[in-house]
């Protein structure tokens, strides 16, 4: 009985100091992802049916302060539904966000067009 609770105690820590490293790495990765960003609008693109989505995505002080869509084919109703999808882009300054439930492919569809706008306005090593 002793020897099974020991081995018990030894996969719990085991476990524990494997979560506690997977959480360390996972927040050096983000950290590393930080773009800087050019003060500028960039127009992003992405595809989904019925047809193309595209956006204005406006970056000032490194930082994303709006995004609207400027196309959509699909039902108006869609549209209105990503709103609270791009405050939480802008609020995260980030598309690793949750999807709106209902609205899952345009909601994709548009992190894809902001991503799509973000790559036009990212700086490289150099600066430029």
């Amino acid at each position: 009985m002793k020897k099974g609770l020991r081995i018990k105690i030894v996969v719990a820590i085991l476990l524990s100091g494997a979560i506690f490293f997977a959480k360390g790495f996972c927040k050096q990765k983000e950290t590393q992802e930080l773009l800087t960003l050019r003060d500028g609008i960039y127009t992003g693109t992405s595809f989904k049916f019925p047809g193309p989505m595209k956006i204005r995505l406006t970056v000032k002080e490194n930082k994303i302060t709006d995004i609207r869509v400027t196309r959509h084919m699909a039902l108006v109703k869609y549209t209105r539904v990503l709103e609270p999808l791009i405050q939480n882009i802008i609020a995260t300054q980030n598309t690793k966000v949750d999807a709106i439930s209902g609205a899952t492919i345009s909601s994709n569809a548009l992190k894809k067009a902001v991503d799509n706008a973000l790559a036009k306005a990212t700086r490289n090593q150099n600066g430029e």
